[in-house]
Parts: C-alpha cells; sequence; structure tokens
C-alpha cells in the first residue's frame, strides 16, 4: 500500500513595489491557498504584523503598508495558514523606505553691495530655490533646477543696509520638497561713490542773431545707476563754480545735461556730480569748454557779404 503526503504551501515570486516616504506595496504568490499574514519590523524579530481579517483563501498575496518612518529599513515575512492549518515557507526579505529630504547648515554671506551668497546642504540631491522678501519688498526666488546635496544661489540686486526673511527650498527626484524655516540676514550699507568715466562736452548755439541761445551739452557715464548734475562757471580753470544746473533726481547709468543762457565766444569750467541710491557723492575734475559765437541771422549774412563785396560804398549795414 502506498500514501501521499499533503504538499506544503511555500511563499514564491515576493515583490517589493511602489515604496514611499511611509509607506510601501508587498506581493506574493503561494503555490496552495492560504490566508494573508505579513509580519514585519526593523529587525528580523519583526514585532509588528498585518492580517487580512476576511480569512479568505488565496494564492495571490497584496499587502500594504503604511505608517511607516522614511528612510528605514524593514525586514518582512509573509506567512499564513493554509486549509489544513499549516504555514507556509517562507524566508526574510527587507526593503527601504525613501528618505525625505531635508535642509541642514544654512550660511549667509555678503559677497558686495546688493549681493549675498546664500549656501546650504541637502541630505539628498535636491534642486536650489531661495525666496526672500520683506515687509515692504515683495518676495522673490532665485536658484537652479539641479539635482544636488551642496547648494549655493547669490541672490543680487537686494537693497543696501537692508534685512530680509528667507528660506531655501528644494524637490527631490519624486516632487518630495525640503524646505528651511523662515530665516533672516542683513545686507551691507552701500558707502562706495559711482565711478564716473567717458565725460564729453561740446559746445553749440540755438536760433540765430540777438535771439539766439549759447548752450553746452555735458556727458558721462557711472559705473552704477546714479543721478545728473553740473557745476560751472567762467574762467579757464577755477576751483569754485558760481552756477550749477537743477539735479535729475533720475538714477541712471548713461548722463547727458544741457547747460543753457552761457554768453558766446566764452570760456567756461565746468566738473559732473553724480549721487547713487545711498547719496554716495563723486565729483569729476574740472574741465573747460570754449562757447560758440551767437549765429548770424540771413539779413546779416547778406549785408557782411554786401560789404565785403562793396567795400567802397562804406557802411552799408548802417544803412540798414
Amino acid at each position: 500500500q502506498t500514501f501521499t503526503t499533503l504538499e506544503a504551501p511555500l511563499v514564491s515570486d515576493v515583490k517589493v513595489a511602489d515604496v514611499r516616504l511611509y509607506d510601501a506595496l508587498i506581493n506574493w504568490t503561494t503555490n496552495k491557498a492560504t490566508t494573508t499574514v505579513l509580519q514585519y519590523g526593523t529587525t528580523t524579530n519583526y514585532g509588528s504584523s498585518y492580517t487580512d481579517t476576511s480569512g479568505s483563501l488565496t494564492t495571490n498575496h497584496t499587502v500594504k503598508l503604511d505608517r511607516l518612518s522614511d528612510d528605514v529599513t524593514y525586514h518582512f515575512k509573509p506567512t499564513g495558514i493554509d486549509s489544513t492549518g499549516n504555514p507556509p515557507e517562507s524566508s526574510d526579505y527587507s526593503f527601504t523606505t525613501l528618505t525625505f529630504p531635508r535642509v541642514y547648515d544654512i550660511t549667509f554671506q555678503n559677497k558686495a553691495e546688493g549681493e549675498t551668497e546664500v549656501t546650504w546642504t541637502s541630505n539628498v540631491p535636491t534642486t536650489s530655490e531661495v525666496e526672500y522678501g520683506s515687509e515692504t519688498i515683495p518676495t522673490k526666488t532665485q536658484g537652479n533646477t539641479a539635482m544636488v546635496t551642496s547648494h549655493s544661489v547669490l541672490l543680487f540686486g537686494l537693497e543696501d543696509a537692508t534685512t530680509y526673511i528667507t528660506r531655501v527650498r528644494g524637490h527631490d527626484q519624486f516632487g518630495y520638497e525640503a524646505v528651511s524655516d523662515d530665516l533672516t540676514f542683513t545686507t551691507l550699507e552701500d558707502t562706495t561713490p559711482p565711478i564716473v568715466s567717458n565725460i564729453i562736452s561740446e559746445s553749440n548755439t540755438v536760433g540765430s542773431g540777438e535771439a539766439s541761445k549759447v548752450q553746452i551739452i555735458v556727458s558721462w557715464q557711472t559705473n552704477e545707476p546714479a543721478t545728473t548734475l553740473v557745476e560751472y562757471g567762467q574762467g579757464l580753470t577755477g576751483t569754485t563754480y558760481s552756477d550749477k544746473t537743477d539735479e535729475n533726481a533720475e538714477l541712471v547709468n548713461d548722463h547727458l545735461m544741457v547747460v543753457s543762457n552761457l554768453d558766446p565766444a566764452r570760456t567756461y569750467h565746468f566738473r559732473v556730480i553724480s549721487y547713487d541710491k545711498a547719496r554716495n557723492e563723486t565729483k569729476s575734475d574740472s574741465y573747460s569748454v570754449l562757447t560758440s559765437r551767437r549765429r548770424e541771422t540771413f539779413l546779416q549774412q547778406v549785408v557782411g557779404n554786401l560789404e565785403d563785396t562793396f567795400a567802397w560804398l562804406g557802411n552799408i549795414g548802417g544803412i540798414f
């Protein structure tokens, strides 16, 4: 006589899918229909278990573990019982949850007036973003999309001597965001006056005759936005300036000022003055310019030509 023992239940084709920060999906099959039970924990002693409370028997098993911790290795063992109460043979398996991105070691370094570098480190590669603003300055964002763990973003165009409220943030490859608490930094005070260059002057006459106006046009450039002003006086040289134009308070890099109502055929000395936003002042060296003569009217030109041609007639101009 012969007899055949029952086939022992076995676990196979174990798969861990869709591992996230706090949950994971586990699938396995059994050669015989069994209940669905999963033991799991941070060690091979497990300590926690999931049981399908329906008690149904199946060969395809799926369990979603949740309420896990990020960046932790979990051990698990699929089990259950078949219709005769026998548990399947199974091995130990493991998986590691994703790491939630975090930022730390945030530093601020003023590189120049209006420029501050922000550096920080993240525990996983993320993008780099810095949000900054103040109670009176709208929030802006600067950064880049490169996935790195060492971050550096140079903020530029900042207001001088201003305290900014900022936070750094970044997204990892799965879209999870790391963000810091609100932090503050204060920019440098602007104490550097603007640099003046390319000073050019020329004289011209507007109109003709006694109603004509003699003027000089002065242009120059500054290395930063600044105001526009010209001081001037008669004479080839001098350290005093008897007159000055009204200051154009618009902050620009390219400057142009017209100095009007000057005497014709006179030498003037002048200097240009520019103030930056912080009212740091730059005064140029002294320059000189010779104003042009008044332009004759058409009638004066005709009379002059007649006098040159008919000089023997005497003072024709006096007749007119």
